[in-house]
């Protein structure tokens, strides 16, 4: 295991760490950015402009917050399972490639299209980019899960065999999580 750090910069200089130290974790260093932490208790943010906020609000990993505080679960006891507490469209997915749904008005749907952890699909069923002008970009790249691809290609890969684990495919300096 490797514990490096690596910065990348998505729309208005939006700054993101990727790190590892006993965990994954995405820190947040923008009122506008997101963050993801792999050690229990610690909290993470996924805010936009108007948009979702992703908070670690539960003791059974992460949490996901809507515009209007609606909160989700995504827990992890021999297998990822997210907890619908919305009308938003969310579904619940647990062991076994048990498929969930997150779609919003003219939005992104997330499916379970994977039975190593979770993909990310677009509307019509294909995988789709979260994409910003020289930023981040979310992409279905991997059997084994989703990915994270950043600018010019690097890839990382988040996928769930009795744990969560980030690959780094890239010489960008972030770390293997196994």
């Amino acid at each position: 295991m490797m514990v490096m750090k690596n910065d990348i910069h998505g729309i208005s200089g939006v700054s993101y760490n990727l790190c590892g130290a006993g965990g994954v974790c995405m820190e947040d260093d923008s009122d506008y950015g997101w963050g993801v932490t792999g050690i229990s208790g610690v909290s993470y943010n996924l805010c936009g402009a108007g948009g979702v906020c992703m908070e670690d609000d539960s003791d059974y990993g992460w949490g996901v917050t809507g515009i209007s505080g609606v909160s989700y679960n995504l827990c992890g006891a021999g297998g990822v399972c997210m907890e619908d507490d919305s009308d938003y469209g969310w579904g619940v997915t647990g062991i076994s490639g048990v498929s969930y749904n997150l779609c919003g008005a003219g939005g992104v749907c997330m499916e379970d299209d994977s039975d190593y952890g979770w993909g990310v699909t677009g509307i019509s069923g294909v995988s789709y980019n979260l994409c910003g002008a020289g930023g981040v970009c979310l992409e279905d790249d991997s059997d084994y899960g989703w990915g994270v691809t950043g600018i010019s290609g690097v890839s990382y890969n988040l996928c769930g065999a009795g744990g969560v684990c980030m690959e780094d495919d890239s010489d960008y300096g972030c770390g293997d999580m196994e």
